[in-house]
């Protein structure tokens, strides 16, 4: 999912449909489960007064199968179309169904963070199956390498026809992780990967991290698989990386948390609903933290155009109330912020801080 979607989305005309519902597929009655989700949904949005047509458009977005899985799943629609339709990893603890003048996009953005550009290397000795991904999620590139492979075996006996073939095995497997650590490092570059991930035996991932240089070996992280029993698409090998690129995560949050603490004390923070809708009025808002989910209790007012938001009526002459949790990551999108959703965050007054830009 890409930022220009979402800014699509709020820039289309409401009211709008959000949905956000448990899209598993991992039981025998998983389909059951579905529409019986559906029609308690279904149930709330007539209740609410949303259109015929936008229902059944998002009937047929909810009901369409997943893979097979758990995952959550978000459907937003208007005037009988949907769009957007995204699906993610961690179902959500609730269903969530409402009908309003603004898509509701927080959770999508809470559920799906932006993507960690990375290289995954599964080696042995002969080579490597390298995989670049971009910070849209994209892979740019899909790659094998193939060096040498005789010799590469060690061999029974002695004498000096002994040792000259265990110099070649072992010159061999170097010059073959010297390629693939080559390639490795010009994917990295391409896709300016915040992670590299090396995986396959424990021989093959050693003789290549030994050919990386020193800021490739920096973010650097290993996985222990066979590389002759497994390939990139294989579960050992989506979950190992799956697992490494969320604590990439973790740190990324954890380092946007620092600077606005840093911040805070230079200036180039703010704090509180009404600061960061100020903020937000003025452009001045890089990054927008939402740590409380209590923000769905608080309201705002808006104007016509999904940057102008404010605390106090007074601010707009035709102003509408609006949830804050559905306004205020609207205007953060009009006007290119990030929303970055913490768990496990320091209280912020309101639930909510920005990083300026300036």
């Amino acid at each position: 999912m890409r930022t220009e979607q979402l800014r699509d989305v709020i820039g289309d005309r409401g009211p709008f449909v959000s949905v956000y519902v448990d899209a598993s597929h991992d039981t025998e009655d998983a389909l059951t489960k579905s529409e019986l989700r559906w029609r308690a949904a279904e149930t709330r949005l007539w209740d609410v007064g949303a259109d015929q047509a936008t229902i059944e458009a998002t009937r047929q977005a909810v009901l369409d199968p997943p893979a097979v899985g758990r995952s959550g799943r978000a459907v937003i629609a208007a005037r009988g179309q949907v769009l957007l339709t995204e699906d993610f990893p961690v179902p959500p603890a609730a269903d969530v169904v409402r009908w309003s003048e603004l898509p509701y996009l927080l959770p999508l953005l809470s559920a799906v963070d932006p993507p960690v550009p990375h290289v995954v290397v599964l080696a042995d000795k002969i080579g490597g199956h390298l995989r670049a991904i971009d910070g849209h999620g994209d892979p740019v590139s899909d790659t094998a390498t193939h060096g040498a492979e005789q010799p590469l075996h060690h061999v029974s006996g002695g004498g000096l026809a002994h040792g000259s073939m265990e110099n070649r095995s072992e010159e061999t497997v170097r010059r073959n992780a010297r390629d693939t650590a080559d390639l490795a490092v010009r994917l990295a570059a391409r896709v300016d990967a915040e992670l590299v991930i090396l995986a396959g035996t424990v021989s093959a991932r050693t003789a290549i991290h030994a050919e990386l240089p020193h800021h490739v070996k920096k973010i650097t992280a290993e996985l222990d698989v066979n590389a002759a029993h497994t390939d990139l698409d294989s579960a050992e090998v989506n979950d190992g990386v799956a697992r490494l690129l969320a604590q990439r995560q973790a740190e990324r949050d954890e380092a946007v948390l620092e600077r606005w603490h840093v911040g805070s004390a230079h200036g180039n923070a703010c704090e509180g609903l009404g600061k960061v809708t100020e903020a937000l009025r003025s452009g001045a808002v890089e990054t927008i933290l939402v740590t409380d989910p209590s923000l769905s209790e608080r309201t705002v007012w808006r104007g016509s155009d999904p940057s102008q938001v404010a605390t106090d009526r007074a601010e707009f002459p035709e102003a509408a109330e609006c949830r804050a949790d559905e306004a205020v990551p609207a205007a953060a999108l009009a006007t290119s912020a990030d929303v970055l959703v913490l768990t496990g965050a320091a209280t912020l007054t309101d639930g909510i801080a920005a990083l300026l830009r300036f």
